[in-house]
């Protein structure tokens, strides 16, 4: 069974980190969402664009943590 509320307070927990510039952090949750998201990809219907949608946000922080911004 997925466990949603799992996947929307890690994502509410990784989004306030990079609105609090806190790019390492975010990348890192984001991440953890990445591997929870590969346990569960035969029951989520979306599976590739969350995967998708979620490499650019760890592309981002990767690249925002690293310039200092």
């Amino acid at each position: 069974m997925i466990q949603l509320e799992r996947y929307f307070r890690i994502y509410g927990e990784a989004t306030k980190a990079l609105r609090e510039c806190r790019y390492e952090n975010a990348s890192y949750l984001f991440n953890l969402l990445l591997s929870f998201f590969e346990e569960d990809k035969e029951s989520i219907k979306d599976y590739e664009h969350l995967i998708e949608v979620l490499k650019k946000n760890i592309e981002a922080c990767d690249i925002l943590n690293n310039n200092n911004i």
